[in-house]
């Protein structure tokens, strides 16, 4: 503490001097501006910066002839234009005297006097190391690591100078991907991709992760690139392969999944062994399905992959399914309505709900388990309170669980007796609850915080504001949300459409909506 303060005294003294010295001393004030045609003296200085770039040519031993031939072509060519508009500026301010403020040769004493100053702090201060604040914000000595990086990036930009290449590009993107700069690592792996053959595989995967979120069907040729080039990369393949999934792609995710099984043991990597199965359960009606398009296998792939909680891809397969098979088909009316209510496209939820209802009443089915307990919840969103009690009464009627059903009901009739308000109704369906419990310490309440605001910047979007889907997979609810490793993966990695955000977040933010997600959505 002691050096600290003496060393503070000596700065806060010789800057004091700095200030003051050139008001005691007059002949430290600055002289006015040279008064030379500036014209003239800018053209004077590229022509001395050309003849000195001819004369450093013949000392480089660092490029190759033809290039060194090249440059000189340029340089002289350059230099022959700006030496005709010397001469022509010159002639123009023939008979006018440039005035010329001379140098009174004395000693610049302010200049000195920093000099000494920061010789004696060096001195003062001798082996310390500058220290900066890290990313897990602690005071560390990461200073000589980031030097090396600079350096590193200064050799390889010059390296991309004089022998262009992929690779060297990929290096510059691999600085710019370790120190979370996304931009500049999209730009440099973007270069090395577009512009030359020989660029790694690597360099393909991260531009398609980087790219992921702005453009899924780059992502996803950059990917088929990248496994080229690399066909045993475990991310490549995994990601792939639920890009696959997610779009109903059965037979092709299940030969990235196979090949992927070859490289991890899925006896280790549970996600992996479940993907395989339900791949493999999946793989004979998609077969099927490419030989002869059929109602029957496609609802069959829709319900597994609806039973394995993959509720996107389940809606595709459904969607195709009334589309092109069956308009009315009630389980894939129901299911459709579900992801309409889950997504808050309320109306049409309730319209498809109802014709699912009224089409298995019509064909003599049992109806599609949850219908009327989605179309209850439906209706009371919308403002139809007797008619979501009709539907919470026949989802109990028909022996569907029990549940919060009843005190669903109570509320309505609350509501419609002028008791309640809709405001003030909280019900599970309609909002999952906001992450709360007994008050915790501020840290706690902070990343809570952070969680949110990163949620809602970067995930809403695609997941809904409050976990109801969309272009993403339902969060409100889902089983597998409760799993705080699983969750953090695919945040770190990305899965099917959804990018990876190892490079645009650093760890305490992705454990803080890691954090976030789970308190909040999981049932």
């Amino acid at each position: 503490m002691t050096v600290i303060i003496i060393v503070a005294v000596l700065l806060t003294g010789l800057l004091g001097w700095l200030v003051l010295q050139p008001l005691l001393d007059a002949r430290q004030l600055d002289e006015l501006p040279d008064e030379r045609d500036p014209d003239l003296l800018d053209l004077e200085e590229e022509r001395d910066a050309l003849l000195n770039a001819l004369r450093e040519l013949d000392i480089r031993t660092d490029l190759a002839h033809e290039r060194r031939e090249e440059l000189r072509a340029r340089y002289e060519r350059k230099a022959a234009v700006v030496l005709r508009a010397l001469e022509a500026r010159q002639a123009e301010l023939a008979g006018r005297e440039p005035t010329v403020k001379r140098s009174t040769g004395r000693i610049p004493w302010g200049a000195v006097t920093l000099v000494s100053g920061a010789v004696l702090i060096a001195g003062t201060l001798g082996g310390f190391v500058l220290p900066r604040v890290g990313l897990d914000s602690t005071v560390v000595t990461a200073f000589e690591e980031d030097l090396a990086a600079s350096e590193a990036l200064r050799d390889l930009l010059r390296e991309a100078e004089r022998n262009p290449s992929g690779e060297v590009y990929a290096q510059i993107g691999d600085i710019h991907w370790n120190a979370e700069d996304g931009g500049s690592a999209m730009e440099a792996y973007g270069t090395a991709v577009n512009e030359y053959e020989d660029a790694p595989a690597r360099a393909y995967q991260r531009l398609a992760l980087l790219t992921f979120e702005d453009d899924p069907g780059r992502a996803r040729v950059l990917l088929e690139q990248a496994r080229l080039r690399e066909p045993n990369n475990p991310a490549t393949l995994g990601t792939l392969g639920e890009i696959y999934l997610s779009n109903v792609e059965v037979l092709a995710a299940l030969d990235a999944y196979e090949d992927l099984a070859t490289v991890i043991d899925p006896a280790v990597d549970p996600e992996l062994r479940g993907r395989l199965t339900l791949l493999r359960d999946l793989a004979p009606f998609a077969r099927s399905l490419e030989a002869d398009p059929n109602a029957d296998d496609l609802g069959a792939v829709a319900s597994r992959l609806w039973d394995a909680e993959l509720l996107g891809p389940a809606g595709q397969a459904y969607f195709r399914l009334l589309s092109e098979f069956d308009a009315n088909d009630p389980v894939a009316l129901a299911r459709v309505g579900e992801l309409l209510f889950l997504n808050e496209r309320l109306d049409d939820a309730v319209a498809f709900l109802e014709r699912s209802l009224q089409q298995a009443e019509a064909r003599g089915v049992t109806a599609p388990q949850n219908a009327s307990l989605f179309l209850g919840n439906a209706r009371f969103s919308v403002g139809d309170y007797e008619g979501a009690i009709t539907a919470w009464q026949a989802h109990l009627d028909g022996g569907g669980d029990t549940g919060r059903v009843p005190e669903f009901i109570d509320a309505a009739r609350g509501v419609m007796a002028g008791e309640l308000t809709p405001s003030e109704v909280a019900l599970s369906f309609s909002q999952p609850a906001a992450s709360g419990g007994p008050p915790g310490v501020a840290s706690e309440a902070q990343v809570v915080s952070q969680g949110e605001q990163i949620y809602q910047a970067r995930c809403a979007s695609c997941h809904g504001p409050n976990g109801g889907g969309g272009a993403g997979n339902v969060l409100a609810g889902n089983p597998s949300v409760a799993r705080a490793a699983y969750v953090e993966n695919i945040i770190r990695y990305g899965r099917g459409t959804m990018p990876g955000y190892q490079a645009l977040l650093d760890d305490d933010e992705i454990a803080a909506l890691t954090s976030w997600v789970v308190d909040t959505f999981a049932p």
